[in-house]
């Protein structure tokens, strides 16, 4: 095992961890946010599920036909998203980690002179268009119809243990990759994998937690099922049709139907305009330098 690819185990790692902590908000918020549970035991449920989908998923390099970027560049498109998911965290801003991982990858081959599948790109832009205006659209109608009743906090708690499991089995992918690639075994890769976005969970999870569940609405039973609903059914159609889609964009798109705070609103979209051109640029200037051989 090279220098290069003991660089990717540790970062597969750390990203993992913050991919775990930077999904806490669309998994545990509403939940907790409606009080149907007290946010550490949700996050350390939620966590376990995550685990759980996690090992039983079947790991995908999800854009590896975007452009062939390995080697050192692999290290620089890793760097890029564990600094832009945790700088999100910190700022609350729940944004699309699958927007970040594809922007560090664009910024890697634009420098390297990597080719891209501009097709490909076409349909991962399109899905992260449709996301969150289905979500919109559908969000207050499923409002609409859902009756007021105490009974719904266990379709809130079992949304949220949904989105725990589609979490481990989906956005697992991009980390586990990283280490079977680098000779680590298919099981132990997911299991690690797993188990770093638990602990990224439960360690600084709270904050986007707080942020959808409290910051962003005034939250009842009613609105949260509506947008844990409307999340499942919007994430799990496109899933259908082989297009990622981010949980975080969905629900707080379904969230924003049902009258979300304007000044948190817009500091969130403003996030997700700012987000993937930082990272992007990151990504662009450290691949240009390594290019160059600068380091």
């Amino acid at each position: 095992m090279g220098p290069v690819d003991g660089s990717i185990i540790v970062l597969a790692l750390v990203a993992a961890w913050s991919m775990g902590h930077h999904y806490s908000g669309a998994v545990v918020g509403t939940a907790f946010g409606s009080k149907s549970i007290t946010l550490r035991k949700g996050l350390i449920v939620s966590g376990l599920f995550v685990i759980l989908g996690a090992v039983l998923s079947n790991v995908v390099q999800t854009y590896a036909n975007l452009a062939k970027v390995g080697g050192e560049y692999s290290v620089v498109v890793l760097i890029s998203f564990i600094l832009m998911s945790n700088v999100t965290t910190y700022l609350k801003i729940p944004t699309s980690t699958i927007q970040l991982y594809t922007f560090g990858i664009l910024g890697a081959a634009l420098a390297s002179g990597t080719a891209i599948s501009y097709p490909t790109l076409a349909i991962i832009v399109v899905s992260w268009a449709i996301a969150p205006t289905l979500g919109y659209a559908l969000g207050r109608v499923v409002y609409r119809y859902i009756p007021q009743s105490e009974h719904l906090r266990y379709l809130i708690l079992g949304a949220m243990l949904y989105s725990a499991l589609v979490l481990g089995l989906n956005d697992v992918s991009n980390a586990a990759t990283s280490l079977v690639v680098s000779g680590v075994a298919l099981l132990p890769a997911k299991l690690a994998c797993g188990v770093a976005m638990m602990i990224g969970m439960v360690t600084w999870g709270s904050r986007l937690a707080k942020r959808v569940g409290e910051d962003l609405v005034q939250l009842d039973l009613r609105k949260a099922a509506a947008a844990q609903l409307t999340k499942s059914v919007v994430i799990s159609a496109l899933n259908i049709f082989g297009v990622n889609a981010s949980m975080n964009q969905t629900i707080v798109a379904a969230l924003a139907s049902m009258g979300a705070r304007k000044k948190v609103l817009k500091s969130i979209i403003l996030g997700w305009v700012y987000s993937p051109v930082i990272g992007f640029a990151v990504s662009f200037g450290l691949s240009f330098l390594l290019a160059r051989g600068v380091f």
